[in-house]
């Protein structure tokens, strides 16, 4: 699966060398996450790319062959060939997209896309995430386990993996809690049936990401790496459930 971006001297705006590039948007009504990523002097392109409903990640990997164009395709052969045509573009109100036309491998059928630069965060090629000592791999497991563990209604792992102090909000309330004893009696009433569905809608990948954490879905869990009691990057812990 190829993927071959034409563009102008915007590309600066949406790909910097050392940040990755989360992008979102939609190809044929379909929605699509990707992250892409710049290793300088090489102008080498890594990233990856996940459809909105599904936890399959399809690596990529390129070459920034110009200001004006990238060219990156799948390290995974299993899926047929897929060719994105676009260009980098601005609307004038400071909003950066690539859009233009993919094209399913040899065929004639193509599909309209248009992809919207979200956010970049600072990283490496094995560490997208920062702010973390963890590699990317860690930081996303990490975050799935905790998503599964609220899911299926594993309350020790969230207690035993939580930074505390925290404080949840219940009917609009807030609720301090100080260690793991004090969370699992109010346990039932943080995982509520709203925050089980919402999780049900957003998968692990290409997470938000600030020097406060990494964040899923619209916020309804961030984590952290940061120890308040050393002032450095330690163990990944549950900073926040919403």
């Amino acid at each position: 699966m190829a993927f071959i971006f034409l563009g102008n001297a915007q590309i600066n705006k949406i790909i910097q060398s050392g940040f990755w590039a989360n992008l979102e948007g939609t190809m044929d009504r379909e929605y699509l996450h990707m992250s892409l990523f710049l290793e300088e002097p090489n102008n080498k392109i890594i990233g990856s790319f996940c459809k909105a409903k599904e936890d399959r990640v399809f690596p990529l990997e390129g070459r920034l062959i110009s200001k004006d164009s990238i060219v990156f395709q799948t390290i995974d052969g299993t899926v047929p060939q897929l060719i994105f045509s676009g260009n980098f573009w601005e609307d004038g109100k400071g909003f950066y997209y690539i859009r233009g036309i993919a094209t399913r491998g040899a065929s004639i059928e193509t599909s309209p896309f248009k992809i919207q630069h979200i956010q970049s965060s600072f990283g490496s090629a094995v560490r997208k995430y920062g702010e973390f000592k963890q590699t990317t791999e860690e930081v996303e497991d990490f975050m799935q386990r905790t998503k599964e563990a609220l899911l299926q209604g594993d309350s020790i792992f969230i207690a035993n993996n939580i930074r505390y102090p925290i404080t949840f909000i219940i009917n609009s309330k807030k609720l301090p809690i100080r260690h793991p004893k004090e969370f699992l009696a109010h346990f039932k009433d943080i995982v509520s049936p709203e925050l089980r569905r919402s999780l049900q809608q957003y998968h692990t990948h290409h997470l938000f990401s600030n020097h406060s954490g990494a964040m899923f879905g619209n916020g309804e869990i961030w984590i952290s790496a940061y120890s308040p009691k050393t002032g450095g990057l330690g163990d990944i812990k549950i900073t926040s459930i919403h």
